[in-house]
């Protein structure tokens, strides 16, 4: 009698406890979905559009086709007038950049592969030698890039 009694009372157990296993897996697929969706809608307030940028509906707009970064870079200058906003704002603040810190590049990061921030890792790490007009465009850069590690490693346990 008693072989009967304890198969019993466990499976009366898992019965019992298998809704509330059930449920917490329903409560967190229910929060991991409202902290993406929190996520998404914090990401699109402050102008960027999840990956690809602010400039990510005009360059699939505008600019279909285009192979590297160089020529879609080209297509939106070209098409400069009919980018939204932000994406106009984005350009201009990248496009001074570069205009104003091509001869730094070119004297203290020539060697340095573009990419994955390393050209303004290797301004930044000559800040002392920069000309007057790439110097604030560096700082501003180094400051919005530091903030965004900042901030993506406080949402780290």
């Amino acid at each position: 009698m008693k072989s009967v009694f304890v198969p019993s009372l466990l499976l009366g157990a898992i019965c019992l406890a298998g809704p509330a296993f059930a449920g917490d897996k329903a409560e967190k697929a229910e929060a991991k979905a409202e902290k993406a969706e929190a996520k998404a809608e914090k990401a699109e307030a402050k102008g960027n559009k999840g990956k690809g940028g602010v400039c990510k509906e005009d360059r699939e707009k505008l600019c279909t086709g285009k192979g590297d970064k160089q020529s879609v870079r080209e297509c939106l200058i070209a098409n400069k007038d009919k980018l939204s906003p932000a994406c106009k704002e984005r350009m201009e603040r990248s496009h001074g950049m570069v205009n104003d810190c091509r001869d730094d590049t070119k004297k203290h990061c020539a060697d340095v592969k573009p990419g994955k921030g390393r050209v303004l890792e290797c301004l930044s790490s000559h800040q002392a030698d920069l000309s007057a007009a790439c110097k604030p465009h560096v700082e501003r850069a180094a400051a919005r890039v530091k903030a965004a590690k900042e901030k993506a490693g406080a949402g780290k346990p």
